[in-house]
């Protein structure tokens, strides 16, 4: 019985990874669609209005995300490192 349990262990994190990587590409895949219908499907200035607002909205999340991360703005990168001693 404990080798059942063991062997069922053992797959649960390839099962688990599987089940994430699924998510994220049904996530990419309906949020590309979704980016790709506001554009192409009916072409406006309004359309197009509302492709550049979700640019600007993903581009300060990514930016923030970096900062957050890094402790510091992107461009900042390279001084950073040059600034810390060896």
């Amino acid at each position: 019985m404990e080798e059942f349990f063991s062997d069922l262990l053992h797959l649960k994190t390839p099962g688990i990874e599987a089940a994430g990587m699924l998510v994220i590409l049904v996530g990419v895949v309906l949020a590309a669609a979704d980016i790709i219908d506001t554009v192409a499907i009916e072409p406006s200035l309004e359309s197009v209005a509302l492709l550049a607002g979700i640019i600007v909205i993903r581009t300060f999340l990514s930016v923030s995300l970096e900062v957050e991360i890094e402790g510091h703005w992107p461009w900042r990168r390279g001084k950073e490192r040059k600034a810390e001693p060896s």
